[in-house]
């Protein structure tokens, strides 16, 4: 029997975040968890009545276990709360889904799977970045002290409502704008091969490859000021992305990317970008005929070329080294007798991703072999 299919999060589009604020009614009773720059650019000169968690004030990076009980403590001291609205990046997000629930004392209460959950406030996410999809699960990560890097996925932390606004996401820079979109593309990409890929997930997934792949050919022709005409669909296909992930975890193109990224301090996107074309290369060399020929055909149409598996795969690492060039392996000073440990190293803290993989099992000579591509 397939696993039944669901949309949990409303999706709605906007132009700008005035307009949002007008729709929603924001003011009196709602606390918006941001970023100082996003509200000095965009919120401030509303004068919304609102209480505000700023998350730059208490942490840097992705959260963790003290500043999830600071933010709990902080919350706590605002009965009136009604409704948490996170505006900015995943870390944002996560944090506004776990204000949300209802009588959670502590960051262990979720992560410890406590449960059961229930929702407290209402929650609005309003992404800043077209890459993590967040908007649109349930899923809350964060690092704890003893469990190390988790996340948890709570169907009652899925926000009410996602809010996509195109203005929030032209400011980025160029790369950040690129990296972040190729994010989504790997989030599209992985979960629709994945064992546990749900058929009409994927269908959300083809759409997020189809509008990144077409808009990435439109920047290379037209150049970097092109993305602007596409703000609103890059914005969809990350929220595609999310929905994907609510039914299946990527697999081992993320996973080389966490570990690559962790130790060279590359941001998420820009790792993905790397390993993601090399991954579906060998993906495609072990199996052409399975569903990873649908997803080729996808891109070659993209193209408007004709290719096979392997060629589709072929073009899509160089189509992204044309509208972003990246370093290869070398050129971070890494050495190819270095290859074996970063594999053991993926194989021993990466099986909660591997086991989602296309080729399963995953072995230390493919992941050798995918370095050995990058070099």
């Amino acid at each position: 029997m397939i696993k039944s299919f669901r949309m949990r999060a409303s999706v709605c589009e906007m132009q700008s975040f005035k307009e949002f604020a007008e729709e929603f009614s924001v003011g009196k009773g709602d606390l918006i968890i941001t970023e100082r720059f996003l509200y000095e650019d965009y919120i401030k000169p509303l004068s919304l009545d609102c209480d505000y968690l700023f998350y730059g004030d208490y942490r840097v990076g992705e959260p963790d276990e003290d500043f999830f009980d600071t933010a709990i403590a902080l919350c706590a001291e605002m009965p009136h709360i009604t409704r948490v609205i996170g505006v900015g990046g995943g870390s944002i997000m996560d944090t506004a889904k776990l204000l949300s629930l209802k009588d959670i004392k502590s960051p262990l209460d979720v992560f410890g799977g406590k449960g059961p959950y229930a929702r407290g406030k209402k929650c609005i996410c309003v992404p800043t970045t077209c890459g993590t999809g967040s908007e649109m699960d349930g899923i809350i990560a964060g690092e704890m002290k003893v469990m190390g890097k988790v996340g948890k996925g709570i169907d009652e932390a899925t926000p009410d409502q996602a809010v996509l606004i195109s203005e929030l996401i032209d400011k980025l820079p160029y790369r950040t704008f690129m990296f972040c979109s190729a994010d989504a593309l790997v989030h599209c990409m992985e979960t629709s091969v994945s064992p546990n890929a749900h058929p009409f997930s994927t269908v959300y997934g083809y759409e997020g490859i189809r509008i990144i792949v077409d808009r990435y050919i439109r920047i290379r022709e037209n150049g970097p000021e092109e993305r602007y005409q596409y703000l609103a669909d890059f914005l969809r296909a990350s929220a595609y992305g999310g929905i994907c992930l609510s039914y299946a975890p990527c697999g081992a193109s993320h996973a080389m990317a966490h570990h690559f990224g962790s130790n060279y301090h590359v941001s998420h996107g820009e790792s993905n970008a790397m390993f993601v074309a090399p991954t579906f290369q060998f993906y495609a060399r072990q199996n052409p005929e399975g569903s990873i020929k649908d997803m080729a055909q996808i891109i070659a149409k993209a193209a408007g070329v004709k290719m096979d598996t392997i060629e589709a795969f072929q073009y899509l690492s160089e189509l992204l080294n044309d509208i972003v060039p990246m370093k290869r392996l070398k050129e971070y000073g890494i050495s190819e007798p270095a290859f074996p440990g970063f594999a053991e190293r993926v194989l021993e803290t990466q099986q909660r991703l591997l086991v989602q993989s296309y080729i399963t099992p995953i072995r230390k000579e493919h992941l050798i072999g995918i370095y050995r591509d990058m070099y």
